[in-house]
């Protein structure tokens, strides 16, 4: 996590979800 990022935690989030949301 604090070494490299794959990608930054808030385009993760707006491009997908990897599980779906709480309902």
């Amino acid at each position: 996590m604090t070494t490299r990022t794959p990608h930054p935690p808030q385009s993760r989030m707006t491009t997908r979800t990897p599980h779906p949301p709480r309902s």
